[in-house]
C-alpha cells in the first residue's frame, strides 16, 4: 500500500443531510466541500486497518482506532499495488 490513509473523522447529522441535499442536486464539488469542513479531523492512521482487507472488490466496513469512525473500504488487484476505495460513515 502506497498512500497513508488517516480517519477524517466523524460528520454530524446536520451536515450529513447537507451534504445529502447537494449530492441529489448534482453538486458534487460543493457537497465536498461540505463533507470536507464539517469533519471533526480525529487524524488517525487508518493504514493497519486497511492492509488487514483482502484485495476482492468487495466493500468492507473497519473502525477507526482513535475515534470509532465507521470507514467503508473496498481494496481492488490491481497488477502492481492495491487501488484503495475509503468512504466514512457515521
Amino acid at each position: 500500500m502506497g498512500a497513508t490513509y488517516t480517519c477524517r473523522g466523524a460528520l454530524s447529522e446536520e451536515a450529513r443531510g447537507r451534504v445529502t441535499t447537494l449530492l441529489a442536486a448534482g453538486e458534487q464539488a460543493k457537497a465536498r466541500i461540505v463533507d470536507d469542513s464539517s469533519r471533526t479531523r480525529c487524524g488517525a492512521s487508518l493504514d493497519e486497518v486497511i492492509a488487514e482487507i483482502p484485495e476482492d472488490g468487495q466493500e468492507h466496513q473497519v473502525v477507526c482506532p482513535e475515534c470509532a469512525q465507521t470507514v467503508t473500504v473496498r481494496r481492488v488487484p490491481t497488477e502492481g499495488p492495491a487501488e484503495e476505495e475509503i468512504d466514512q460513515q457515521d
